[in-house]
């Protein structure tokens, strides 16, 4: 289920809303261990932060995405 509102507050009164009619209609609620695991990639997120040639390397693959695009429209 998700929700949206402008309020945390607003958001849990519809979710709450949801579920409960939900559960009216007979679903079953249960509850769930999660592990909060870290995804394996995430070590690497912002390694090259600081890396001044970083900036030009997404300029090639942002010029190299849009060729690509353009030789597969004119395909």
């Amino acid at each position: 289920m998700s929700v949206e509102a402008p309020t945390r507050e607003e958001a849990l009164a519809k979710l709450r809303q949801q579920l409960q009619k939900r559960l009216k209609n007979g679903t079953e609620l249960i509850a769930m261990p999660l592990t909060t695991e870290q995804h394996p990639l995430a070590k690497f997120a912002g390694m090259f932060k600081d890396d001044p040639d970083f900036v030009e390397v997404l300029k090639i693959i942002a010029e190299n995405r849009r060729k690509e695009d353009k030789r597969r429209k004119g395909s």
